[in-house]
């Protein structure tokens, strides 16, 4: 199974005609290779990366070769390696061609990809994401407890209904565009839902 996601890589939805034969979400998933091809992406978004990761341990966990082809655009796989998806993959025994790419400090991420699996990881998690805010200067001081409360929340409610061994993940980065400025959480729950805000 090879998939290859648009150019601006949003979320999962936007591959729904690659999951009419299989989806390594669901049980009954036996692909003998699951290929992500991101060679031509030129933006990918919190949401989007979260599914990659999980896409990839459920399918690795399942019997499948993986291998992500990383983006041709240097500076998208610049920031995917800041992200932690590379290191994550490389640990599970998922192939990564990261050329050697050497991650960089990216001020915008306020927590890069991070497990959680239990209550206490999310009370650390949590903390952690609060301090990266603070210390960012990023964005509207007053949103800072509230990004931390509702992400604590909803990684609450992860760890609770989490199906799977891979756990929970989560991450928070911020956007400025010209459309404006946006902290974006989002965490990804294996064998349920997922979300972002």
């Amino acid at each position: 199974m090879r998939i290859v996601p648009p150019a601006r890589f949003d979320h999962a939805g936007e591959l729904r005609a690659h999951f009419d034969t299989a989806d390594p979400r669901k049980g009954n998933f036996r692909e003998r290779d699951f290929i992500l091809d991101l060679q031509n992406c030129e933006f990918v978004r919190v949401p989007a990366i979260l599914w990659c990761l999980v896409s990839f341990l459920l399918a690795r966990m399942r019997g499948s070769n993986c291998q992500l082809i990383v983006p041709t655009n240097m500076g998208i796989c610049i920031y995917l390696k800041s992200t932690g998806m590379f290191t994550i993959l490389q640990e599970n025994d998922i192939e990564v061609d990261d050329r050697g790419i050497g991650a960089r400090s990216d001020s915008r991420l306020i927590l890069p990809l991070t497990r959680f699996d239990s209550e206490r990881d999310v009370e650390i998690v949590t903390n952690d994401a609060y301090e990266a805010l603070s210390n960012s200067g990023l964005g509207a001081a007053n949103l800072y407890p509230l990004v931390s409360e509702v992400f604590s929340e909803l990684a609450m409610n992860a760890v609770q209904h989490a199906e799977s061994p891979i756990g929970s993940y989560g991450m928070v980065q911020f956007y400025e565009s010209a459309k404006g400025q946006r902290l974006s959480a989002a965490w990804r729950m294996v064998g349920s839902e997922s979300g972002a805000l």
